[in-house]
């Protein structure tokens, strides 16, 4: 049983800026959390290790996980700046919504890796060596590192 919920690990980064959101070379979208121009305490990283993702604006789908590489890498620049402002995680199936700015990054687990697997469909790191990981082997957890 988790002493925290996913919501209680993820809202105190609130506030910080996107800085650095780039797509790495094994399709793992990554942003990184600074305040005041300075990396937040502790460094906050989303990563998401899904293709199943999708940047929406006010007029809709900007960029999502399944477009080439090379537009999502000068796409998801637009977010480089913007304030993390508000995230939802949805239960039972861990879609996740992260509001950067006026965009929605949106996160949708579509793979059950079966009961060995360890990959998260989406991580966040939360400082002191520790990590959320959600939508392993269907749920989420704390990690050490």
């Amino acid at each position: 049983m988790h002493e925290d919920s996913i919501e209680d690990l993820v809202t105190p980064f609130l506030g910080g800026e996107v800085g650095e959101p780039r797509l790495l070379d094994s399709g793992t979208l990554r942003l990184q959390l600074f305040r005041g121009g300075e990396v937040m305490r502790s460094g906050p990283v989303l990563s998401v290790g899904t293709r199943s993702w999708r940047i929406d604006g006010d007029s809709g789908p900007i960029v999502a996980g399944g477009d080439a590489p090379r537009f999502i890498r000068d796409t998801v620049s637009i977010l480089d700046g913007c304030e993390f402002r508000a995230f939802e995680a949805h239960r039972p199936s861990w879609d996740a919504t992260f509001w950067f700015g006026e965009y929605a990054l949106r996160v949708f687990p579509t793979v059950f890796r079966g009961p060995d697997a360890d990959v998260p469909t989406w991580s966040f790191t939360l400082g002191g060596r520790r990590a959320l990981r959600v939508g392993v082997r269907g749920g989420w957890g704390v990690d050490h590192y």
